[in-house]
């Protein structure tokens, strides 16, 4: 019995032929823009799934500060759960409740997560050359709480502020890059409950968000613990995992070929100094404060009233690309 995903011919590659020049190209062009159509019809399948409540899912989404129904939410959804329509739109109106809920404020405040956050364990560097935010997860500071949602909240807070950040253009999917710097890992870090946590999230909340976790010095203790969860993290982004050689020479290598190395802290081969998770929203609320005024004077200068209010609200923003682009 065939697959939605064999059905849209996403998941297999399949052999093309011996064809070659134009006509190779030509017959590539087509089934790619079979593949569009095919991918087309499972997300107005999917919409039609929710029926009568996609206005309130829309609504949910966009209460708890994502994109709302879009066609990109839902080819997200549909390619996390094996491009099936009704298993795509039932979880995802199951998620979009939970976000409303979640967030109510649009995102997780910095005051929620204020003890996390005190740790020092989360760091976003900036982007990698495919637009994606690199998260750096300092393990050696994380200290294990009985309260499991203070962990949630955390990866709520820090997956959203680097799909912010994430560069429309070149990466419109919202794809992040995590890296788990391992160094100094050690018993009194040891969280099954939270590594398990993390990973449910990623599959119940932040579906096809996950480009690659990178594992930085990974001891015998953090592998014991990598084999202990592994049951519970899904093949796909088990393949997503990369564990890093410990030569310094190869593990900037390694991450080389994603990242300029030098925006990295010196443990990882870098230059740069480890920018706290907090400091990216600062800099996402002040850009989106900046985008909002220069919507308010731009439109008070559709009537002659607001002109040098763009101008000047213009030249504060530094007249910079803004890259938030994908929302959480």
């Amino acid at each position: 019995m065939a697959t939605w995903g064999s059905w849209i011919g996403i998941q297999s590659s399949g052999a093309r032929g011996s064809s070659s020049g134009s006509a190779g190209a030509m017959k590539g062009a087509t089934k790619d823009a079979q593949s569009d159509a095919r991918k087309a019809q499972l997300v107005a399948a999917a919409r039609a799934e929710l029926g009568g409540s996609a206005a309130a899912v829309d609504h949910l989404l966009r209460t708890g500060g994502e994109e709302g129904l879009t066609d990109g939410q839902l080819a997200r959804w549909l390619a996390a759960r094996g491009w099936d329509p009704a298993r795509a739109a039932r979880d995802l109106a199951a998620h979009a409740e939970w976000r409303a809920a979640y967030c109510p404020r649009g995102r997780v405040l910095d005051c929620e997560i204020a003890g996390q956050l005190n740790q020092q364990k989360v760091f976003i560097q900036g982007l990698d050359r495919c637009g994606r935010a690199v998260v750096i997860l300092a393990v050696a500071n994380h200290i294990p709480s009985p309260d499991q949602s203070e962990v949630e909240r955390l990866f709520c807070y820090t997956a959203d502020a680097a799909i912010a950040l994430a560069d429309g253009d070149l990466n419109p999917g919202g794809l992040v890059s995590f890296v788990m710097d391992v160094e100094g890992f050690g018993l009194r870090n040891y969280d099954l409950k939270a590594t398990k946590t993390l990973f449910q999230m990623i599959r119940q909340h932040y579906v096809e968000r996950l480009s690659k976790l990178y594992i930085h010095k990974a001891s015998p203790l953090l592998i014991q613990l990598f084999r202990l969860v592994s049951p519970f993290i899904d093949a796909t982004t088990r393949g997503k995992i990369v564990f890093l050689p410990h030569d310094p020479t190869e593990c900037a290598e390694v991450l080389g070929r994603d990242m300029d190395v030098m925006m990295l802290p010196p443990n990882f081969g870098g230059a740069s100094e480890p920018r706290p998770v907090e400091a990216a929203w600062a800099e996402i609320e002040a850009r989106r404060g900046a985008a909002s005024g220069l919507a308010r004077a731009a439109s008070d200068s559709s009537s002659g009233s607001g002109a040098d209010a763009v101008v000047a609200i213009a030249a504060e923003a530094g007249g910079g690309k803004d890259t938030d682009a994908a929302e959480a």
